[in-house]
């Protein structure tokens, strides 16, 4: 009897302690598996940021080059504040200076990069379609002469602890001269591009009901330059989280399809031509 006491608490204490370890264990790597937060910083104004690539590669001339491309989604007025200037140094192909910096779970600082005389490559914006349901994200191209690392330094942005709601996009309405817009399905992929002469191109898609008047447009007054606005909503579809000005826009095709199997009403595809692109937030 006294011998099974004796092994019943060695088992209890076993037992107990392998509880411990595993507890212990568990809560390691809970640590370790907390994804790292990442915030592209200009000025003043600090934004979180995802998909995050940096490169440094040596080109052909052997001198280094760096790079990076993010994401930017769309959640508050900050965000489309940050877009705002990145067009703007977009179009002025004026070098600047931002900075992506690397946090912990608990918000402390790890590592900065800071591009020095920095410019802006790419910025695209991402393929509406209402039955999306994807996080409206904007991706940016940074190219810069130079990388200057620094550990420790970023301060925390202050502001409201609200965070607010991302856009999805789905959430979009177009109106180019109120011209039928109701049945717009899917807007395509905007790219504005630093030192390309080329006009931004994309298609829109929607239901054939509401194409007649756009087939006008291309077959009577294609040379005709409308001007429109691209908006994109809040999950509640009343609040606007930034609007895409869109400045003499032309049409330059228009395509149907058919199918006899089509139980719903046909598709048209309308490319329109658009003389520039202006990232603008909430009036």
């Amino acid at each position: 009897m006294f011998l099974f006491k004796i092994q019943y608490a060695m088992k209890t204490k076993y037992t107990v302690s392998l509880l411990i370890f595993i507890i212990v264990l568990a809560g390691n790597f809970k640590l370790s598996a907390q994804v790292l937060k990442r915030y592209l910083t200009i000025g003043e104004v600090s934004i979180p940021i995802d998909n995050v690539i940096m490169l440094d590669s040596v080109g052909e001339d052997k001198q280094l080059s760096y790079k990076a491309s993010f994401d930017v989604q769309i959640k508050s007025g900050n965000q489309v504040a940050i877009l705002v200037q990145l067009q703007s140094l977009l179009t002025s192909k004026t070098p600047s200076e931002l900075a992506l910096s690397t946090l912990n779970f608990k918000m402390a600082p790890l590592e900065e990069r800071t591009y020095t005389e920095s410019t802006i490559e790419e910025i695209i914006f991402p393929e509406l379609k209402a039955d999306g349901r994807e996080s409206l994200s904007v991706r940016v191209k940074i190219k810069a002469k130079s990388v200057n690392i620094n550990q420790h330094i970023f301060k925390k942005p202050s502001g409201n602890s609200v965070r607010p709601s991302t856009g999805l996009v789905s959430n979009f309405r177009m109106d180019i001269d109120k011209l039928p817009g109701n049945r717009i399905t899917s807007i395509g992929n905007i790219i504005l591009r630093s030192g390309n002469d080329k006009e931004p191109f994309f298609y829109i898609e929607m239901s054939e009901v509401d194409a007649k008047l756009w087939r006008e447009w291309l077959v009577t007054g294609n040379d005709i330059k409308k001007q429109g606005v691209i908006e994109l909503l809040t999950p509640n579809l009343k609040d606007v989280i930034m609007r895409l000005k869109l400045t003499d826009v032309q049409i330059v095709s228009n395509s149907t399809r058919y199918k006899s199997t089509d139980t719903q009403p046909s598709t048209t595809i309308i490319g329109l031509r658009v003389g520039a692109v202006e990232v603008m937030a909430d009036k």
